[in-house]
């Protein structure tokens, strides 16, 4: 599992990752703000005019003499590059705690890593500080993909503010999946937090985010677990624990609902009111929903099938 661990594709655009990233972090921001030096906003704007950047002195290249190779070399380097008076118009004090968060120095850092699957510095800091004062991202999806991924590690070193960190991740888990679902099913067809009753007293099961269309529905579970190092690295036990609870509770759970909501014995209640519905529901489809990138999960779903595994159960 290793290799397709490593080399699975990044599971979002990059301005999905900035545009999660702001919401993901709205309630952080006060916290960001004063031990960063820039809120999330400004990251992502940064990081926007990076690439615009990156993309601005690709097409410059075109205009080079021809013949010249080291000149060539040296213009190239300068495409991934920038130096801070570059963004000067966003603020010395944003721009001093933009490359402070996501920066690294070439020989300070990674002195441990060995393997693939282990924690590599440049996923949190793609940023690289070279000698002559420039800083080099060679990739930009990877600052987009720091900025939505990083902050919360940032929190995690405060004692006094992690369990209110954590808070907030849970509460953007639940409303980023029913937001998303509201702008394909419509705001009035989609219901959180529904609980399905056998009897007026009597709670059979609990749907995450349930959206509606006729007689159809879709059942969504979500999930905050992710992928550990230890199971990237290919510890077999921990990469069946980590699936579990990130992917084959929340499925499992999708399939006592949707036998419940098949039932038409059952009644669906949000904070104690009933929801009465226009047509049975006669079929129902599961989401596993999990708040990050969970690399190579349909190859761990063939993996736990062929290797003949409790782990997976399909419907």
């Amino acid at each position: 599992m290793t290799e397709p661990i490593f080399y699975s594709g990044s599971g979002a655009y990059d301005f999905q990752y900035l545009d999660f990233a702001v919401v993901k972090y709205r309630d952080d921001e006060a916290w960001i703000s004063q031990h960063m030096g820039i809120a999330i906003p400004e990251m992502a704007t940064i990081a926007r005019e990076l690439k615009r950047l990156h993309e601005q002195k690709y097409n410059a290249l075109r205009t080079l003499p021809r013949g010249n190779f080291s000149v060539l070399c040296k213009a190239a380097l300068a495409v991934f590059c920038f130096e801070e008076k570059d963004l000067q118009h966003f603020g010395a004090a944003a721009v001093k705690g933009f490359v402070s968060a996501f920066s690294l120095v070439p020989g300070k850092v990674n002195a441990k890593l060995r393997l693939p699957g282990q924690y590599n510095q440049l996923q949190s800091s793609p940023v690289v500080q070279l000698p002559d004062g420039r800083y080099f991202v060679p990739i930009c999806f990877n600052l987009s993909e720091a900025i939505y991924e990083s902050p919360f590690y940032w929190m995690n070193t405060d004692s006094s503010y992690a369990s209110e960190a954590l808070r907030h991740r849970g509460q953007f888990a639940e409303n980023a999946t029913p937001n998303l679902l509201r702008s394909v099913f419509g705001t009035s067809n989609v219901y959180t937090n529904v609980e399905v009753r056998k009897t007026k007293g009597r709670n059979i099961t609990d749907v995450d985010v349930l959206a509606i269309v006729g007689n159809k529905a879709v059942i969504a579970q979500v999930k905050s677990k992710r992928l550990t190092e230890l199971a990237k690295l290919g510890d077999q036990e921990r990469l069946v624990e980590d699936f579990k609870l990130a992917v084959q509770e929340g499925y499992d759970q999708g399939v006592l609902c949707r036998r419940a909501l098949l039932d038409r014995a059952n009644r669906l209640f949000i904070n104690g009111q009933e929801i009465h519905l226009s047509e049975s529901i006669d079929d129902a489809y599961i989401l596993c929903v999990t708040v990050d990138h969970y690399p190579a999960v349909t190859h761990q779903v063939e993996m736990c099938i062929w290797s003949n595994s409790p782990v997976i159960r399909f419907l």
